[in-house]
């Protein structure tokens, strides 16, 4: 979605301003919540947010990035996705979330891409590890943005008591700016 405001004085048109210049993520995440621990986390996590007050930072969890050959350095080849066009240095376009199958996460910034015969190479401020990583080793890379609750708003629906489960349902809309 876009922040715009619009302005309109009467005596013309209406001008309508993109605030930011960009278009801001929007994405739903659920939750399933077991027992009384589970409960008091996800209501702990909702008191530090304080409805849309407190940013945090939220990757989409989608492959929004796949590697197409080995991770060698600050060097990150993935397939095509026009992100040298489109996304390189936009504001919460920069960070990644990178998973690996062994249940590692890596968090890097990207800070240069290019377009190649194989697909776009992004570089990273720095290197995911010593050696090599193959494009099997990767579960997913995700874009992070900054993002505040969609609304003040959030209910808890209890299917049973205390000890059993809970579903919960979030909105987020990602903030600008995003950071440095």
């Amino acid at each position: 979605g876009r922040l715009l405001q619009s302005v309109d004085y009467g005596s013309a048109p209406p001008v309508v301003h993109d605030l930011p210049g960009i278009a801001l993520r929007a994405q739903q995440t659920a939750w399933k919540l077991w027992g009384r621990a589970e409960r008091t986390w996800f209501r702990s996590l909702l008191y530090t947010l304080a409805g849309r007050r407190t940013p945090m930072w939220l990757p989409s969890f989608a492959d929004d990035l796949l590697p197409n050959a080995a991770i060698a350095g600050t060097a990150l080849p993935v397939e095509w996705v026009g992100y040298t066009l489109f996304g390189l240095g936009k504001p919460n376009r920069r960070d990644l979330r990178i998973e690996l199958t062994d249940g590692t996460v890596l968090y890097r910034r990207a800070t240069g891409a290019a377009q190649t015969v194989n697909g776009e190479t992004l570089v990273l401020d720095s290197a995911l590890s010593g050696t090599s990583i193959t494009p099997e080793h990767v579960r997913q890379i995700s874009i992070m943005g900054l993002s505040v609750l969609a609304s003040d708003d959030v209910e808890i629906e209890h299917a049973t008591d205390i000890d059993g489960s809970a579903d919960a349902s979030l909105g987020w809309t990602a903030v600008v700016p995003d950071g440095n």
